[in-house]
């Protein structure tokens, strides 16, 4: 084999790495910036009276409910290139920083003293390290490092802690931001308007230097729970840096009510909302229909119309009363109704517990299951329901008559085997003396012991005889007390 020959398989060997491996994927440097940090400051509510200032107290709460909801923060091109620079001066400062201070340190070798030797070592020592860090500074200053487009957002751990730091005076905001470690601060104000709630909201960002959202809503204190929702809905689209999907439901039957997220929304029609991108849910209820459940996903800047026809339930009508009794409360579980006679009605299968209470303090209770049938020719079934005193403080009717009936058993199986060996004894004696007395030699003395024996079998069997009656009779002083206790059921 020739020169070359022996060389080519060398060759192959050194390049065997590059093989293997020269044809995958640049490894990707870690994205930087990846959480958004917001910061809620107290809202101001000093143009509310002492009485109403609360409600900044529930808004504010409400508000850090449903932006808790919100995952990510989408950043645009603008606060990209923001945080990007940023970063990349901030990567800078690190690397000059770190070649400024090995700069300083290989200056101050001349000043240590050391022999000509170890000073010419240290030296090349440190020129190595200086021109590590030049190539990095070099390195850094040609390379933007990457920021994550849609960071974690998250909010100021205070915050979550139901603590809000008080608004930064105007113009220091971003310096606020920066000792709070947070992106962006969300500002806002609480006050009266001809006995209505007006509220205002605004959003400062760090990467714009200003205000970037603005907002405002008023309502009347009863609305306040819809109101909120409505707010804290356009807050979160805002924040999440998305545009704001939008939702609009509508219901039959008129009256039904609509709940997003748990929230009540209105009755039969809610309006175009604008709602955070993302699964909501839908519930539409009324009474004596079939609530329904509606899950869907909203997309950014689309429009969602929802409708929703309620089915009503199979039910069968039910009137309670109480005859001769006025005034008499009515309860249907553990919810008060009203004062009867009243009408309900109860969906086919299903079970109902009602208990009254008259003003004399007595009480009764009826228990109805509806099979279903009553609701074809759509009668109403009537309940009279009866009254009595309830059981007095100490007195348990049902608990006395269980004791009395073990009791009366426990007697019975002390005198039972009791009569039973004592019968055994008395055959004893009878057998003993008819077969002695069959000699002719009976002393009387065995005579009249089996005579007592025979007594006592007569004494021990009338025993039995009562305590088998005391318990049959307890037994139906138990049944007796317990259906006195025992709710009706109504079919």
């Amino acid at each position: 084999m020739d020169g070359r020959g022996r060389r080519v398989p060398a060759l192959m060997f050194l390049l065997l790495p590059a093989v293997l491996f020269g044809g995958g994927k640049p490894e990707e440097k870690e994205t930087l910036d990846r959480e958004w940090t917001l910061c809620i400051s107290a809202f101001d509510v000093s143009d509310l009276s002492p009485s109403r200032r609360i409600i900044g107290d529930v808004i504010m709460r409400d508000l850090v409910s449903s932006l808790g909801r919100v995952e990510r923060r989408v950043r645009g091109d603008s606060e990209y290139g923001w945080y990007a620079g940023y970063a990349h001066s901030r990567e800078k400062s690190a690397a000059a920083a770190a070649l400024a201070a090995k700069l300083e340190e290989r200056g101050a070798l001349l000043y240590r003293g050391d022999p000509r030797w170890k000073y010419r070592r240290d030296l090349a020592a440190i020129d190595k390290e200086i021109k590590k860090l030049e190539d990095e500074l070099e390195e850094t200053e040609r390379n933007i490092p990457p920021v994550d487009r849609e960071p974690v957002f998250v909010l100021a751990g205070d915050n979550l802690n139901g603590k809000f730091p008080p608004p930064p005076e105007p113009g220091t905001e971003y310096r606020f931001c920066r000792d709070g470690k947070a992106d962006a601060l969300l500002s806002g104000s609480v006050s009266e308007y001809y006995g209505r709630v007006y509220i205002t909201l605004r959003l400062y960002t760090v990467y714009s230097g200003g205000w970037i959202y603005e907002d405002s809503i008023i309502f009347s204190p009863e609305d306040i729970s819809g109101a909120s929702d409505e707010i804290a809905d356009r807050l979160a689209a805002a924040v999440s840096g998305s545009r704001a999907a939008v939702i609009a439901v509508r219901a039959k039957p008129p009256e039904a009510e609509i709940a997003v997220n748990n929230s009540f929304a209105g009755r039969g029609v809610m309006p175009e909302r604008e709602h955070v991108p993302g699964k909501v849910t839908v519930i539409v209820s009324a009474e004596n229909y079939r609530s329904e459940t509606v899950e869907t996903e909203l997309e950014e800047g689309m429009r969602t119309d929802i409708g929703v026809t309620l089915m009503p339930l199979d039910l069968s009508f039910v009137r309670l009363s109480v005859p001769g009794k006025a005034g008499v409360i009515v309860y249907r579980g553990a919810f008060y109704e009203g004062d009867a006679p009243l009408s309900f009605g109860i969906e086919a299968g299903g079970i109902e517990y009602f208990s009254v209470e008259s003003s004399e303090g007595e009480t009764g209770s009826v228990v109805f299951l509806n099979s279903g049938l009553v609701n074809s020719v759509r009668e109403e079934t009537e309940i009279f329901l009866a009254t009595a005193a309830p059981p007095r403080p100490g007195q348990h009717d049902v608990e006395e008559a269980r004791r009395k009936y073990y009791g009366a058993w426990g007697r019975l199986w002390i005198a039972l085997p009791a009569a039973f060996l004592i019968s055994g004894l008395a055959e004893a004696q009878s057998e003993g003396w008819n077969t002695i007395s069959s000699t002719g030699a009976a002393p009387n003395l065995l005579y009249s012991r089996a005579v007592s024996y025979r007594n006592l079998r007569w004494g021990a069997w009338a025993l039995a005889g009562a305590a088998l009656t005391d318990v049959m009779y307890s037994v139906w002083g138990y049944i007796r007390a317990a259906d006195r206790n025992t709710v009706r059921v109504v079919k």
